[in-house]
């Protein structure tokens, strides 16, 4: 799920990879809003990762 306790945007993304995987990602906020992640840069960072 979504962690927006500053920003209150609750924003989820997913990827569809062309064998059906489905990878998914969730915005992530801090106080600092330089440090604050968007759903889809979760969803390809996990992709990569994965």
């Amino acid at each position: 799920g979504s962690y927006s306790a500053y920003s209150h945007f609750r924003i989820g993304a997913v990827l569809l990879t062309p064998d059906g995987l489905v990878i998914g990602g969730a915005n992530v906020d801090f106080e600092p809003y330089g440090a604050t992640i968007c759903a889809e840069r979760t969803a390809i960072v996990k992709a990569v990762a994965s």
